[in-house]
């Protein structure tokens, strides 16, 4: 079932990218990306891995959080993904 979170996961994957300069998953095809995501295996490598961008771990939550197979366990809504990051711009980083 595709709900409006998928929306979420879909800002989640291109900040990952823009970012990282890579994608989230590493699938070589479509139908290994699906894979993935049935079988909910593990989240993308962790920002802090890919960058040393400052407030990286509160970044990587909400992308992490955004990213996750399980639509239960995502962002509701894009208003929230847009707040959390709001937040993130305005906090002071170190």
């Amino acid at each position: 079932i595709v709900t409006f979170n998928a929306d979420v996961y879909s800002l989640g994957a291109i900040a990952y990218y823009m970012i990282t300069g890579k994608p989230p998953y590493a699938a070589q095809s479509l139908d290994e990306l699906k894979q993935i995501h049935k079988n909910g295996q593990s989240a993308p490598p962790r920002l802090s891995e890919k960058t040393n961008l400052p407030g990286v771990p509160q970044l990587d939550s909400l992308i992490q959080e955004a990213l996750n197979t399980d639509p239960e366990w995502r962002l509701s809504t894009v208003s929230q993904f847009k707040e959390r990051v709001r937040s993130w711009i305005n906090a002071p980083h170190r």
